[in-house]
């Protein structure tokens, strides 16, 4: 077997990389065209309507979910995919905490329930 030279990404792993991403757009692309048929076909909305639902759903999670970073340790052998309500500041940046870009804020005594979760399928 030949030796990996340290840094570059092995053909199984970009292949591996590969599948993954394929496999989730296929689970993806199935479910919207599900959910498209269902709305159209069974509850008989108007496509446009259910059109118009789909981009009000993805402007809503645009707006209200969290920055997700990526993020690969040089000499690992894995991918991160985590969830930020916050991030460091841009090269540079003089403001207040609170003009930093991308921040959240809760009031004194205000409460928000954060989940996260991921699957693996093999």
């Amino acid at each position: 077997m030949e030796k990996k030279k340290k840094g570059l990404v092995g053909l199984g792993e970009k292949l591996g990389f590969m599948s993954f991403s394929a496999s989730t757009n296929i689970v993806f692309n199935f479910k919207s065209t599900y959910y498209k048929f269902f709305l159209t076909s069974i509850l008989l909305i108007d496509p446009i309507a259910a059109s118009n639902m789909a981009v009000i759903g993805t402007i809503w999670d645009v707006v209200n979910d969290p920055l997700l970073a990526v993020w690969a340790n040089p000499n690992g052998s894995f991918i991160c995919l985590e969830p930020w309500y916050g991030r460091t500041d841009d090269a540079g940046f003089t403001g207040s905490l609170e003009e930093k870009p991308g921040m959240q804020q809760l009031l004194p005594g205000e409460k928000k329930k954060i989940t996260y979760s991921i699957e693996f399928h093999s």
